[in-house]
């Protein structure tokens, strides 16, 4: 199909996070060309949309990029690894000197480093853009997490920071992180700091349900949780979670949930990376391990067949205060592993990372936004020594021990 309209942008991968992104772009009034392997998607977002000028849709990457503005930018929403090098080389050979491809997705920043270089002998910018926030977040405003080709940013910028979440303080989620495979660094780190804070708060709620409570009581605990240092998105959403009823049955739905947890590969590439850099993240890596673990079901089920595992009888001597006390030092463990992995890396890689910055562009849009991270920033905006080493930290373990080792000690 050819079409004589401009278009600012192009989007080529059209899942819930493609397709979310093409829909925040017509939010804001930029015009946005959607391309897809299969057409069927395209079409329903045209017909959402109902404005050509706003959203039009191609089905070939010619015609996408003939109705780009020059010079033009195409952003990759396709998944991480060889899908990402099929489309580059397809558009490098449309694409000319001065074009932009951005890439979208989860990548390995040594890849994202790799494809810049190898775009360069073309002329053409690359830019790998950390996205945060789920379809949800990319919808109605993502945490943007750029690096790359400095010099494309200019073009970019007026692309991304309208659609970005705002933090609140009102500032824009969206910040140049720095050179080559930066932006997906920082984006793989938030992960890896995500998965520690998905595995803590689950196993908060597995030691208040071992202490007596129903997952509506958990849920409720974890509600009136949210106002203080341990609140954010990823509390409220397990509270949302343990009060969903099973919509097919009796009892709750979290009981009908296979207890699998599978990665992309962003905690996988984290772990390795924190050990060539020599970096502990206990907790962290935990969490990973954890997730390859609940993937053994099969293995764990006939582990706990065989062997009768000794235990007190009765609830858990725990209360829902005790516990908010040892999730609040555990959480800031997670920050303060992963923040030491982006200052090695800083060093290691020559790459000019803000820590306060990038704990500022989380505040907003992205999974990792909480209250504990507007605590840090103090903390952080020294740039100066492992957060573990400041006073602050030192304050906030020490005024929670207690509670901590009473909470460890009992599970």
């Amino acid at each position: 199909m050819s079409n004589s309209k401009k278009y600012s942008v192009g989007i080529v991968g059209l899942g819930a996070m493609g397709s979310a992104l093409a829909l925040n772009f017509a939010d804001h009034r930029i015009p946005v060309a959607v391309y897809n392997r299969t057409s069927e998607r395209a079409g329903q977002l045209v017909r959402e949309v109902g404005n050509p000028d706003l959203l039009g849709a191609f089905f070939t990457l010619e015609d996408l990029c003939a109705s780009l503005k020059l010079p033009r930018v195409v952003i990759l929403m396709v998944p991480s690894g060889a899908p990402v090098d099929d489309q580059i080389r397809a558009l490098s050979g449309i694409l000319k000197a001065g074009d932009l491809i951005v890439d979208g997705g989860n990548s390995f920043f040594q890849d994202t480093i790799r494809r810049e270089q190898e775009l360069a002998f073309r002329q053409i910018s690359f830019i790998g853009c950390g996205v945060s926030g789920g379809p949800e977040g990319a919808r109605r405003g993502p945490a943007l997490m750029p690096g790359g080709d400095v010099a494309a940013w200019s073009l970019l910028a007026p692309l991304l920071m309208p659609i970005a979440a705002k933090n609140p303080d009102g500032r824009v989620c969206c910040r140049w992180i720095g050179p080559d495979g930066a932006g997906h660094y920082v984006k793989m780190v938030h992960n890896f700091i995500e998965y520690g804070v998905m595995e803590l708060i689950g196993e908060t709620v597995w030691l208040l349900a071992g202490a007596g409570f129903s997952l509506p009581e958990c849920a409720g605990i974890l509600r009136s949780w949210q106002k203080g240092a341990c609140g954010g998105y990823l509390l409220g959403i397990s509270a949302d979670i343990l009060e969903t009823a099973d919509p097919e049955g009796e009892g709750a739905l979290l009981d009908r949930i296979v207890d699998r947890a599978e990665q992309k590969g962003t905690g996988e590439w984290a772990l390795a990376e924190s050990i060539r850099l020599g970096v502990p993240i206990d907790t962290l890596a935990a969490a990973v391990l954890a997730r390859i673990v609940s993937c053994a079901s099969r293995d764990r089920r006939s582990f706990a067949a065989r062997c009768a595992v000794c235990g007190g009888s009765g609830a858990l001597d725990l209360n829902a205060g005790m516990l908010e006390k040892a999730l609040y030092p555990a959480l800031l463990s997670c920050y303060a592993q992963g923040f030491e992995l982006l200052r090695a890396a800083a060093v290691a890689y020559h790459w000019p990372l803000k820590l306060a910055k990038i704990a500022d562009l989380w505040r907003g849009g992205c999974i990792l936004q909480g209250n504990l991270l507007g605590e840090i920033l103090p903390a952080l905006a020294g740039e100066t020594g492992n957060l573990f080493a400041t006073v602050f930290l030192a304050d906030r373990v020490r005024d929670n021990a207690c509670a901590w080792r009473r909470t460890v000690a009992e599970a």
